[in-house]
């Protein structure tokens, strides 16, 4: 399902702003987000939001403001979205989150959590994920903890990945998969639903303030 995560995240009380390209921001993403906030069990849940953001154009400011402050009074309303020239398919998320970012002032968003999954999967993008990903970290006052979740179906791509990130200044840190054989089996999930995935906690002591 497209958005699990974001609503996942939503679940757990997060504020979310969710990302994808078109047509899938607009055809899948927000109308699976707002099928989530008008139901029953979204109760207490964060408020989340959606907005178009492009890799390789990297963030748009003004639509990442205007989708979090566009649905400040609206927790199970409608869901804002933006059109910008944009890309992503992760969620970038902070807990509770405290509603401004830089647009060319003194402000900044702080982004507590990012976290992507299954968004290494071209070679092309790699460079493009990593940039967008040291952006939006740079931009908040402190560096946000960043998750990414992969399935190790390109060996070569998923070096590639890695190799990369360490060049940019990253260290990644592999999740133990002892924690999340326990966190899966306690969802009752086979191990065939998982078993090539990877959780991996990145983080860059060069953006810190």
């Amino acid at each position: 399902m497209t958005g699990l995560l974001s609503v996942s995240l939503s679940a757990l009380g997060y504020t979310v702003l969710a990302t994808d390209i078109e047509p899938t921001l607009t055809e899948i993403l927000a109308p699976n987000v707002r099928q989530w906030m008008h139901g029953e069990s979204s109760g207490g849940a964060g408020r989340i939001s959606t907005c178009f953001l492009d890799w390789n154009l990297g963030p748009d400011w003004r639509s990442i403001e205007a989708a979090f402050s566009g649905g400040t009074d609206r927790f199970q309303g409608e869901v804002p979205t933006s059109n910008h020239v944009n890309e992503s398919h992760g969620a970038v998320s902070g807990a509770p989150l405290r509603t401004t970012l830089d647009t060319g002032s003194d402000e900044a968003l702080p982004i507590d959590l990012i976290v992507s999954a299954d968004t290494v999967y071209a070679v092309e993008l790699v460079s493009p994920l990593l940039v967008t990903i040291s952006v939006l970290s740079a931009r908040s006052p402190k560096p946000p903890v960043i998750y990414i979740a992969l399935e190790r179906r390109d060996p070569c791509l998923i070096n590639t990945f890695f190799q990369l990130a360490r060049e940019m200044g990253f260290k990644s840190v592999q999740v133990d998969a002892s924690r999340l054989r326990k966190i899966v089996e306690g969802m009752q999930w086979s191990e065939e639903d998982w078993e090539a995935v990877e959780v991996w906690k990145l983080s860059n002591a060069s953006l810190k303030k």
